[in-house]
């Protein structure tokens, strides 16, 4: 599962009337988060959502996203070992703009 953390501005039934048009009939699981302004999404609808697509980056190393993956950790978020660093800095920034 993949959590689509939402801007202040984004109304979440807008959002979520987004992610059921995207979506497969019945999809598996789609959930509001309120305390997080958040939607739960299966990986693959999130991915289609968000035009995430999670590419290896030449200049990232190893240790880089290591770096990320604690700082995820460090400010609550779970972390998904298929997320590269692009991914990983889109959720730090979005638990930073919440704890803001």
């Amino acid at each position: 599962m993949a959590r689509i953390f939402l801007a202040d501005e984004e109304d979440p039934a807008v959002v979520l009337r987004a992610l059921l048009d995207l979506a497969e009939p019945n999809p598996r699981v789609v959930v509001w988060v309120p305390e997080y302004r958040a939607v739960d999404v299966p990986d693959e609808l999130a991915d289609v959502y968000q035009g995430v697509a999670d590419t290896a980056d030449d200049d990232v190393t190893d240790a880089d996203v290591d770096a990320l993956r604690l700082r995820l950790e460090e400010l609550g978020g779970k972390v998904d070992g298929r997320w590269g660093a692009e991914r990983l800095k889109t959720e730090i920034a979005a638990l930073e703009a919440l704890k803001e």
